[in-house]
C-alpha cells in the first residue's frame, strides 16, 4: 500500500515538474488583477461616502431655507421645496436630492421645532411642515427606478456589479485558457509557444480594473468639493482642480457617475434604468433582493436597524426614567430617531419620544398635526 501511494506521488511530482511554464507575466497579471480589485472597490466605496457628504451639506442647507419659510405655508409645497432642492443640488454640483432628501430635512426640522417650541406655536408650525410632507414621493414610483429613489445608492450597487461581473468573467476565462493551454501542450507540446499567446489577450482585465479605480478617483474627487465649498460662484467650483482628476464630470468617460447626476427623471427611468438595473432581474431571488434596497440612504438605514438589534432588550421597557439612567436606552432613542427622519415609520417615531410622552407637561408632537407627516417608504 506505501509502495503504491509512492508510486502514485512520484508520479504526479514527475507531472508537475513536467508542465510548462506560463512565465512571470501570468503571475504578474492575477496579483495586479487582485490588487486593482481591491482598489477599485476602496475609491468606489470611498466616493460614494463622499458622494453622501456632499448630499448631506446640500440637505442642511435644504433645512435652513426649511426653518424660515416655517411661517409661511404659502413657500412650503413640495413644487417649491423640490425646486430649492434642484437649485441647491445645481449650485453645489452634489447628487440632485430626491423627495427622499427632502422629506429628510422636513422630518429633521420637525424634531427641531419640537425640542424648542410648545403649544399653539409649535402646532403651527408642525401643520405647515406636513402638508408638502404628504405631497412628496419618496418611494420615487416604486420599483420604477433605483435613481428616483436615491442617486448614491443606485450609483454604488450598480457599479459593484459590474466590477463582480468583470471579476468573475476574469475567473472563468482564466480557467477556459489554462484548460485549453493545457490540453494543447498535452497533444502537442510544440504548440504550446502559441497556445500561450492568448494569455497576452487577458491583460484586458487588469485595464478594465484600472479604468474603475480611475473613474471612481474622479468622482470621489468631484464630490469631494461640494463639501469644502462655501459658495456657489461660475467656474469656483473648478478652481485648483486638476484637469483629469474631477474638474467636471464627462458623459463618455464617466459612464458610472455622470448618470447619476441627471436631473432628467424620464431619461433615468426610460433609458437609463431599463439598461443599468436589468441584470438585477437575471433571478428571482436577486430581483427580490433588489426590491428591498428601494429605500431611501438604504446603507444608512441597513446599518442603523443592525445597531437597533443591540438594544432590543430596552424597546419594551424605553420609558422616560430609563432613559435619563441608561446610555443604552439613550441610544435606541437617537437610533429610533434617526430612523424616522429617514424612512418616516411612526413607530420608530413613538420609541424615540418615549421619554417625552412620560413627561409631566404635555406638549405637542410631530404625531398631533392632524395628518400624517410619516410618509411610509
Amino acid at each position: 500500500m506505501i509502495y503504491e501511494l509512492q508510486k502514485l506521488v512520484d508520479a504526479l511530482l514527475k507531472l508537475a515538474s513536467n508542465l510548462p511554464s506560463f512565465g512571470s507575466a501570468y503571475y504578474v497579471r492575477i496579483g495586479l488583477s487582485l490588487v486593482l480589485v481591491g482598489l477599485s472597490t476602496t475609491t468606489l466605496i470611498k466616493s460614494r461616502r463622499q458622494g453622501y457628504r456632499a448630499m448631506n451639506a446640500a440637505i442642511e442647507r435644504l433645512k435652513g431655507y426649511v426653518r424660515s419659510r416655517s411661517n409661511q405655508a404659502e413657500l412650503l409645497t413640495a413644487t417649491s421645496l423640490r425646486a430649492l432642492a434642484a437649485s441647491i443640488s445645481t449650485q453645489m454640483q452634489c447628487p440632485p436630492l430626491t423627495d427622499g432628501a427632502v422629506a429628510e430635512a422636513i422630518r429633521s426640522v420637525a424634531l427641531e421645532f419640537e425640542d424648542v417650541y410648545s403649544g399653539a406655536a409649535l402646532k403651527r408650525r408642525l401643520q405647515a411642515l406636513n402638508q408638502p410632507l404628504k405631497e412628496l414621493d419618496p418611494n420615487g414610483n416604486s420599483l420604477l427606478c433605483l435613481a428616483i429613489v436615491d442617486r448614491m445608492v443606485a450609483y454604488f450597487l450598480i457599479a459593484q456589479l459590474k466590477l463582480k461581473e468583470l471579476a468573475r468573467n476574469q475567473i472563468v476565462t482564466e480557467a477556459a485558457v489554462f484548460a485549453i493551454s493545457m490540453l494543447v501542450w498535452w497533444i502537442s507540446r510544440g504548440l504550446f509557444a502559441y497556445a500561450s499567446y492568448l494569455l497576452l489577450l487577458l491583460w484586458v482585465y487588469p485595464a478594465r480594473y484600472a479604468y474603475f479605480a480611475f473613474i471612481a478617483f474622479r468622482a470621489d474627487r468631484f464630490w469631494r468639493r461640494a463639501i469644502t465649498q462655501e459658495t456657489a460662484q461660475t467656474g469656483s467650483a473648478t478652481r485648483g482642480s486638476p484637469p483629469l482628476f474631477g474638474s467636471q464630470l464627462d458623459s463618455k468617460l464617466d459612464r458610472s457617475a455622470y448618470p447619476i447626476q441627471s436631473t432628467d427623471t424620464k431619461y433615468l427611468t426610460l433609458t437609463w434604468a431599463p439598461v443599468e438595473e436589468a441584470p438585477f432581474f437575471r433571478s428571482r431571488s436577486l430581483a427580490l433582493w433588489f426590491a428591498g434596497v428601494h429605500q431611501y440612504k438604504y446603507f444608512e438605514v441597513r446599518n442603523l436597524e443592525r445597531k437597533l438589534l443591540r438594544y432590543q432588550k430596552y424597546l419594551p421597557k424605553l420609558d422616560g426614567e430609563l432613559i435619563r439612567k441608561s446610555s443604552g436606552a439613550q441610544a435606541c432613542a437617537a437610533i429610533c430617531r434617526r430612523l424616522w427622519i429617514l424612512t418616516g415609520h411612526s413607530a420608530y417615531l413613538a420609541a424615540a419620544r418615549a421619554d417625552a410622552q412620560s413627561s409631566a407637561k404635555p406638549r405637542a408632537s410631530v404625531l398631533d398635526t392632524g395628518g400624517d407627516p410619516s410618509v411610509q417608504t
